[in-house]
């Protein structure tokens, strides 16, 4: 069974209100490299880095508004607030990681 923390984030409104739910299923696992301030600046450089590269495969992909997708080893959620910005209010994409502080 796989045992993570995922970061629900749907688009889609209830009562004009953006739902945004956060739901931990284990907090054992933590992310090899750790999870500091200083990881944090790595990731955040190596997504901006990547960042067009990753907006290319997306596109490749053909991902639209109203999908729902699942980002597994989401980490703090860079790419996942990507994703979510591509799907639109319709859409949903569930973020996945076994690091509780990736997406705390």
């Amino acid at each position: 069974m796989l045992q993570s923390t995922d970061a629900v984030l749907s688009g889609r409104r209830s009562n004009s209100t953006r739902t945004q739910k956060i739901r931990r299923l284990d907090t054992s696992s933590e992310y090899v490299l750790g999870s500091d301030a200083e990881e944090l600046r790595r990731l955040r450089f190596q997504h901006e880095l990547w960042s067009e590269a990753t907006r290319r495969l997306v596109d490749r992909a053909g991902f639209a508004a109203g999908d729902t997708l699942l980002d597994i080893g989401c980490g703090p959620g860079h790419t996942t607030f990507m994703l979510r910005e591509r799907v639109g209010d319709r859409g949903r994409v569930i973020g996945i990681d076994s690091s509780e502080a990736m997406v705390a």
